[in-house]
């Protein structure tokens, strides 16, 4: 399970030093309050197995520069404006972290839900965060679901009932 608490076990043995070290080969800029420590890998999380599988899965060897920081800040429940180049991992940022929150919930009754939202500006990013999304759900039977203009209400519809 993963906590505030329990969660950064790799970067925790390092000195303020040594993570100012490693923000800065990363190139890492961050500010704000008690910001958690960036990690090194992806078992530095405590994710369930799942999930770690579904991660493996991905060829997710370790976590990218904007996973690195932004899972940890995410995952203490602290929000996060997180900027980096397409391709970067920053889906899996904030999807990660909702499947965390999700398997936390108790199991949701017929016709009620969803537990997690994203809105996305454009349908092209919301069908591509869907996909990134079904990824990571599936070992979980966790559904997906994307609505967005241009694509038929009752077929949405009908996706989101069921």
């Amino acid at each position: 399970m993963v906590g505030r608490g329990n969660a950064y076990t790799n970067s925790r043995g390092m000195s303020d030093q040594d993570i100012s070290k490693y923000k800065k080969n990363l190139a890492i800029r961050v500010s704000g309050f008690d910001v958690p420590r960036p990690v090194k890998t992806f078992k530095d999380y405590g994710f369930f197995a799942e999930l770690m599988k579904a991660i493996a899965k991905q060829a997710c060897e370790k976590p990218t520069l904007i996973q690195c920081q932004a899972l940890p800040i995410v995952l203490s429940g602290i929000d996060v404006i997180g900027i980096a180049k397409t391709g970067s991992g920053k889906t899996a940022s904030f999807v990660l972290p909702m499947i965390v929150h999700i398997m936390d919930q108790p199991e949701l009754e017929k016709e009620k839900g969803p537990i997690g939202v994203v809105c996305a500006p454009t349908r092209e990013l919301a069908h591509q965060i869907y996909l990134e999304a079904k990824k990571f759900t599936k070992a979980h039977g966790i559904r997906v679901s994307a609505v967005y203009g241009g694509m038929s209400k009752l077929d949405q519809f009908k996706e989101l009932k069921a």
